[in-house]
């Protein structure tokens, strides 16, 4: 599954090429631009908390149904995305071009699930979370919906 977004890291593929090409954003599509954002907040302090590590494993394996076993692979290559300048950027972008208003909110609530996970929002992780509802063009009330979101899922999951 993920082979071709490892061609994408390595330079090897543009995005376009890497993204399913149909009307809209794929389950896969999802998954990666997913995988990308919820690594860079759960990095944001510069360390990814155990429970920040565990919520992102959680995330892609409830929301997305990806194998434990491709976690590793998924989240190596999401962390690559992170080392190059950009390659975020573009991630967001593809998001915005390609996803609804409510997958936007549903990833910007799997984004601050993350950046609670630990029991506290970092200033870093909080600036990434609202530039990223800013970059998604979501509403300040759009942005309150999908914390108060993750904050009921980390509420009834504890």
């Amino acid at each position: 599954m993920f082979e071709d977004i490892k061609d994408y890291f390595e330079g090897k593929r543009d995005l376009s090429e890497v993204l399913d090409q149909n009307q809209g954003p794929s389950p896969k599509d999802l998954v990666i631009a997913a995988s990308v954002l919820l690594i860079e907040v759960a990095s944001a302090d510069q360390e990814i908390a155990k429970e920040e590590g565990a919520e992102v494993v959680n995330s892609l394996a409830m929301h997305f149904g990806v194998p434990k076993s491709d976690i590793p692979a998924l989240v190596t290559l999401a962390i690559s995305a992170k080392k190059e300048k950009g390659k975020v950027a573009e991630f967001i972008d593809t998001i915005n071009s390609r996803f609804s208003a409510e997958q936007k909110k549903q990833v910007l609530t799997m984004v601050w699930k993350v950046g609670l996970a630990d029991g506290h929002i970092d200033e870093m992780e909080e600036k990434f979370v609202h530039h990223l509802r800013n970059r998604f063009d979501l509403s300040e009330e759009e942005g309150l919906e999908a914390y108060q979101e993750a904050i009921n899922d980390s509420d009834e999951s504890e």
